[in-house]
């Protein structure tokens, strides 16, 4: 019974874990553009990067759009944009 309950406090603590790191994904794309970065491609490839270790995350779609007309950026941006992501957490 205790065996059991420490799994399930691990499996816990894991998924906290793994979901925690899509925030940080989130902040170090922020915090790169906020300094200078402003390829699209590097700020995305970036957040995969913060998120790629986690076997418990599988990312449904990672987006970088124009936040006025919601287009898909893949050059450089020059305007406001928002970073969108779909992902699930493993529950097991």
């Amino acid at each position: 019974m205790i065996l059991q309950s420490l799994l399930e406090m691990y499996s816990l603590i894991l998924r906290i874990h793994s979901a925690l790191s899509l925030s940080v994904g989130l902040f170090r794309a922020h915090h790169t553009f906020l300094v200078g970065e402003q390829s699209a491609r590097e700020l995305l490839s970036l957040f995969r990067s913060t998120i790629k270790d986690q076997d418990i995350i599988s990312i449904d779609y990672v987006s970088l759009a124009d936040s006025d007309t919601l287009a898909e950026l893949t050059g450089y941006i020059d305007n406001d944009a928002l970073l969108s992501i779909a992902t699930t957490v493993d529950s097991t």
